[in-house]
Parts: structure tokens; sequence; C-alpha cells
């Protein structure tokens, strides 16, 4: 009975890293297509959590491994234009590695007036925010490079295009009167023209 349980149990898990992550992007500002992939995202934070927890690793790590995971899909996602938004999609993501109730809990005993128990749960939360800024860092810090070159080169890429569209309108527009008696020749601008202007 305990194993039906847990084998239904994963599913369970996994959707809810997935509606998660993608419920959260929208609030900081991510579109549909970014709410997608932070839920992608939030599956990868399961997986490996699952498989820290497995190996009984120090919950720090396992969060700075998780982030880590986490970021570097999200950043190469980036660089490619697979995203809109990828601050958002981060974001959202690592929503699921805040520990809210530590942070619930630790202003509850302080008021309460346990203070030495509150002050360890706010270390504990310290601690996790610093996990999670260390595991996304190190992934910026990784794929960096990479993100800067792709930006350049689609963006290079993009001015190119423009200015080859803008060189063939002129082009056509300038010889248009001239070959006007020529219908093959106004039949190869549609092509031309729908791929420059789309």
């Amino acid at each position: 009975m305990s194993r039906r349980r847990s084998a239904g149990a994963i599913p369970v898990y996994y959707l809810g890293n997935f509606l998660a992550a993608a419920g959260f992007c929208p609030v900081f500002g991510g579109t549909l297509r970014d709410s997608l992939w932070a839920g992608l995202l939030g599956l990868i934070i399961g997986f490996v959590t699952r498989r820290m927890d497995k190996l009984e690793t120090n919950p720090f790590f396992s969060t700075i491994a998780a982030a880590f995971a986490m970021a570097v899909p999200a950043y190469l996602a980036a660089a490619f234009g697979l995203v809109d938004y990828v601050d958002a999609v981060i974001i959202g993501s690592l929503m699921i590695l805040v520990p809210g109730l530590l942070i619930t809990n630790s202003m509850r005993d302080i008021i309460y007036g346990d203070t030495n128990s509150g002050v360890n749960r706010i270390v504990q939360v310290l601690l996790s925010a610093l996990a999670i800024a260390m595991g996304t860092a190190a992934a910026w810090h990784i794929t960096s490079s990479l993100y800067g070159q792709t930006a350049a080169w689609l963006s290079s890429a993009s001015s190119a295009r423009t200015s080859t569209g803008a060189t063939c309108t002129v082009i056509s527009t300038a010889k248009i009167h001239a070959k006007i008696r020529n219908p093959v020749f106004l039949i190869s601008l549609f092509p031309f023209s729908f791929f420059f202007f789309r």
C-alpha cells in the first residue's frame, strides 16, 4: 500500500512543480511561452531536488545544484531567443526553492518570544537565499559568454536582414518602372518581400 502511495505521489510532485513555476512566471511579467518554459524548469528543479534527497545531500548544496541546473537551460534558451523575459522565467522557477514556510515560522517564533528558534530559522532562510543566488550566479557565469555571443549574433543578423530588406526595396522600386513589362520580374518580388518584412 505504501509503495502505491509513493508511486502515485511522484506524478503529483512533478505536476505541482510544473504548475507552481508556470503560475509564478506571469506574476513577474512573463508571457505564456515563458510560463511553459518556467514549468519545464520547475520539473528540472523537482528532479534534482529528489535526487539530492535520495543521496542525503545537505539542503544548502542541494539548493545550489537545483538553482544551477534550472538556470543553465534558462540562459541558453534566452540566448537562442526561445523565451521572451528570461528574468521572469528564472524568478518564477526559483519560487519553488524559496523557503516561504520557514520565513513565516521564524516571524511567528520571534513574535511569540521564542527568539532563539526564530533566529535559527532566519539563518536557515538566509542560507537558502545565498544558495539560490550562488547557483544562479554560477549558471550565469558559465553561460554568459555564449549568451553574449549569441545575442550579438542575433542582433547583427537582424540588423543585416533589415538593411538587406531596405536595399532590396530601394533597388526594386528604382527598377520597377523599367521592367514593368516583365511579369516574371514582378512575381519574383513577392517571395523576397514576405521574407524580409514578415
